[in-house]
This record gives C-alpha cells, sequence and structure tokens, in this order.
C-alpha cells in the first residue's frame, strides 16, 4: 500500500458513478522483495475488459515496456540497457 502514488480509485465519470476500470501507479523502490531489475514506475490497470500492466524504466514515456497480462511474477522482465 505504502508504494502507491497515485491511483483512480475515487474518482468519479461525467454521471457520478464510480469508473468502470481501476488504475494504480507504484514506486517499485519500495517494494522490497521485488526482483531486480526494478523500473522506475510501475502502472497497473483493471477492468472487466482488459488487465494490463506497464513499466517504465525512465521518467520518459518512450521508455516504457507494455502489454504484460497475469501475475507479476509470471511476467517477462526485461533489462534497462
Amino acid at each position: 500500500m505504502e508504494a502507491t502514488l497515485r491511483t483512480n480509485f475515487y474518482q468519479h465519470g461525467a454521471d457520478g458513478q464510480p469508473r468502470s476500470y481501476l488504475s494504480f501507479k507504484f514506486d517499485p523502490a519500495r517494494i522490497p522483495d521485488l526482483p531486480l531489475p526494478r523500473p522506475k514506475f510501475e502502472i497497473f490497470v483493471y477492468s472487466p475488459r482488459v488487465e494490463a500492466c506497464t513499466c517504465a524504466w525512465a521518467t520518459l514515456r518512450a521508455a516504457a515496456c507494455a502489454g504484460r497480462t497475469g501475475a507479476r511474477t509470471s511476467a517477462p522482465r526485461f533489462s534497462a540497457s
């Protein structure tokens, strides 16, 4: 929980209803058991239609890997180099 930087959990849509998806931005440096290499940020999105995780290796969006699904431990890891 302490690694969560941002979430849309408390936001509502234009109709006043909760959004149909959840998104979380994590700081992997705050997760001690996370294997190396750790990305700079990790963003997880879940909805009834899609589940996705994006790793950003730098603050630039161009340095990201995307399209992973499933549990984090079974997802492929990419080196920062």
